[in-house]
């Protein structure tokens, strides 16, 4: 016989001869629907280090280690293309290394550290180091005073200089000939009959500047190769110092006229053999021609405006 008691979930049996038993349901078990799966606790978030905490304060250290450093000063920065981002020192130099070479501070003329210092502008220092640097490269000489003196070239030197400036212009102008255009043919034909222009009609001021013109659309053909555009241009730069200030000759104009139309011609037949040989022949032929204008002489920057030579003082037009 069995009875229920109270909805405890016990259950309550008498047996015969007056016997209670009492029955305990057994324990309540939840199986998982994925037995594999085990229930982890979640995880205990850690409260936040009081500000003074040394914890807290060596975590912001790092955090600040792994950050990017920027230095003041360089952010906002053009850098080759602002020409004040360029130290004094490589402005003064590379100022006097153009006037050297241009002729306007001719060979034997005496550099002073002071005279410099004030048509620049600057200080005494910086002159000083680029006159350093100019020594070290051969192009001024120091005195037996103080001060020192544009390197004064030797016959043998300048001749030297030629031959070397026949041997990059005929190589520059194998490669010209490769990857020249038809629209920069006909600049250069125009060039050439503005030059024949000017012999024919006796302006032989104006051959020097045709000539200069013709020359450097050439060299402007080979920009992009960095290496051998600046040895042309320093190595003719060199052989200009030793040309006359005086207008050309008759005979120096026709000359360059010449040349400057077999190399034409040699550019029209795409023969890279026969441009080299015509470009040395006519370096070569050029030898104490004078068809480098007269250079300026040196002069002191504008008051307000001392520090700005970036404007081109080869002397040329």
């Amino acid at each position: 016989m069995e009875s229920s008691g109270p909805d405890n979930g016990t259950a309550t049996v008498v047996h015969d001869g007056g016997m209670v038993e009492s029955l305990a349901p057994p324990a309540f078990i939840e199986h998982p629907s994925n037995p594999i799966v085990a229930s982890l606790p979640a995880p205990k978030a850690k409260a936040a280090p009081h500000p003074g905490d040394p914890a807290r304060t060596r975590a912001g250290d790092t955090t600040r280690r792994m950050r990017p450093r920027v230095r003041r000063g360089v952010r906002g920065r053009t850098g080759a293309s602002d020409p004040k981002a360029c130290p004094v020192r490589e402005r003064a130099y590379n100022h006097l290394r153009t006037l050297i070479l241009s002729g306007r501070i001719a060979p034997g003329q005496r550099l002073a550290e002071e005279h410099l210092a004030k048509q620049f502008g600057i200080s005494r220092t910086p002159i000083r180091e680029a006159l350093h640097k100019l020594e070290s490269e051969g192009l001024i000489t120091p005195l037996s005073r103080r001060g020192f003196a544009a390197f004064r070239d030797s016959q043998m030197d300048m001749e030297e200089l030629v031959d070397l400036r026949a041997v990059l212009e005929g190589y520059a102008l194998r490669v010209i000939c490769g990857r020249l255009t038809e629209g920069q043919l006909q600049r250069l034909e125009r060039t050439v009959r503005r030059t024949e222009d000017a012999l024919s009609s006796q302006r032989l001021g104006e051959i020097s500047r045709w000539n200069t013109q013709f020359h450097d659309t050439l060299h402007e053909l080979i920009s992009d190769r960095r290496r051998l555009h600046h040895q042309l241009v320093t190595m003719r730069r060199y052989a200009f110092r030793y040309g006359e200030s005086a207008q050309p000759e008759p005979d120096a104009g026709r000359r360059t006229v010449e040349g400057h139309r077999r190399i034409l011609t040699a550019l029209r037949l795409r023969d890279p053999e026969l441009c080299e040989c015509v470009m040395r022949e006519h370096i070569l032929g050029s030898r104490g021609d004078g068809l480098r204008p007269e250079p300026k002489p040196l002069h002191r920057p504008a008051a307000g405006n001392r520090l700005d030579w970036g404007a081109d003082t080869t002397g040329r037009p």
